[in-house]
This record gives structure tokens, sequence and C-alpha cells, in this order.
């Protein structure tokens, strides 16, 4: 839900016109990034580590990709209309939370393995 406020704030705008523009002002675009990620990215990351830790989630999870794909989700579904703005609450948290769930749940059945499989340093997983 913070990142689709943030969305759908002054402030998230700007920073999404910014990063469209990123090549225009490269300067700008570093000073505004650095607030979105250490929001979205740094903060959150934090939170999944913790959820590992506890045993909650895969210790192959990898937190960086988990926060892109649910960030990126929440930022192109808003960019396209497909999220409820932040004032139909309760609509959004639904979206939200469905989109986490199918996130953590996977689209594959357990028992299949990822194709091409490859680890965060890039090669190949056996």
């Amino acid at each position: 839900m913070a990142t689709l406020r943030l969305a759908h704030s002054e402030q998230g705008a700007f920073i999404l016109r910014l990063s469209s523009e990123r090549g225009l002002q490269p300067g700008l675009y570093r000073q505004y990034f650095e607030r979105l990620r250490n929001v979205i990215h740094f903060q959150n990351r934090a939170l999944i580590v913790a959820a590992i830790t506890r045993d909650e989630l895969s210790t192959e999870c990898d937190p960086d990709i988990l926060i892109q794909a649910i960030t990126g989700s929440v930022l192109v579904g808003t960019l396209m209309g497909f999220v409820p703005p932040p004032r139909e609450a309760e609509a959004a948290a639904r979206y939200c939370e469905h989109l986490v769930n199918q996130l953590l749940q996977g689209a594959l059945p357990s028992h299949q393995p990822l194709p091409h499989a490859v680890s965060p340093d890039g090669r190949a997983r056996a």
C-alpha cells in the first residue's frame, strides 16, 4: 500500500515523471530517486529479510527481486489504471493483498521447478 500511496501522491507523480526524463536532468533524477529507493526498497527489504529469518519465506527468496516484482507491478498497474486509487481503501488493499499473495504463491505447481532457474549471481541452478 505504501508504494500505491506514493505512486498516487504528488511526490510520486513527480518522481515517475522525472525517472522517465532522467536523461534530460540526471542530477535532479539522482536526488529524488534516492528518496524513492530508500522508502520503497531498503525499508521493504528489511521486512523481507526478517520474514526469511522467521522461516515465513524460503531462504531461496531473493529480497531484491521480490521487492522489484511487487513495486514494479504496483507502479505499472497504477500508470495503466489497473490498480484502485488509495482513496478506494478497501479495493486498493484487496488488490495489494491479492498481488502479494500471487507473487509469493507463484504461478507454477509446487512440484514443478522453475524453467531455466538462475541464481542471483546469474549462473544456472542445478
